[in-house]
C-alpha cells in the first residue's frame, strides 16, 4: 500500500516522542509520503517509505522508489536539529525483457515515454509531505 498504517505512524510518533530526528523507513516495495512531525522535545523527518532502490520486480508502482535528501543542521546551545533542503527524489528502475542487463535512474535523468506517468503516480502518492520537496524533474 502506498500509504503508512497506523503502525508506521503510533511508531513514527512514539520516535518524534523519544528524540528521534530522522526515521527513514523501506520494504513495503512501493512508496509512501515523507513528512515531518512537530514535537515538543524535537522535530522528526520521516519518509515512510523509499521503496525500491532496485529490483526485478516488474509492477510498474514497484518500479518507482526514492531517494532522500536533507541537510540536517545542528544547535549545540539548545541541542536540536533542524532541516534545510528535505527532499524526496523519486528513482525508476529499467530493466530488459530477459533481466539481463538493469539500470536505476533518478527522475531527472529519466526520458522514457512513461516519464508523466511516473510524475503523477509520485504526485499522488507524496501529495502531502508537509516539510518535504517532492522533486519532479
Amino acid at each position: 500500500q502506498m500509504e503508512p498504517t497506523e503502525e508506521q505512524e503510533n511508531l513514527a510518533n512514539y520516535l518524534n516522542e523519544l528524540g528521534a530526528e530522522v526515521v527513514i523507513g523501506s520494504h513495503p516495495h512501493v512508496i509512501e509520503p515523507a513528512k515531518v512531525i512537530k514535537g515538543k522535545k524535537q522535530d522528526t523527518l520521516v519518509y515512510y517509505s523509499l521503496g525500491n532502490y532496485t529490483s526485478a520486480q516488474d509492477m510498474d508502482i514497484t518500479m518507482v522508489g526514492g531517494m532522500a535528501s536533507f541537510t540536517l543542521n545542528y544547535d549545540p546551545d539548545t541541542k536540536k536539529t533542524s532541516f534545510t533542503d528535505t527532499k524526496f527524489i523519486p528513482l525508476i528502475t529499467w530493466f530488459d525483457v530477459g533481466y539481463n542487463a538493469w539500470k536505476t535512474y533518478p527522475i531527472e535523468d529519466y526520458n522514457d515515454f512513461s516519464k508523466e506517468w511516473v510524475q503523477q503516480f509520485v504526485q499522488s502518492v507524496m501529495q502531502d509531505c508537509d516539510g518535504v520537496e517532492v522533486v519532479l524533474e
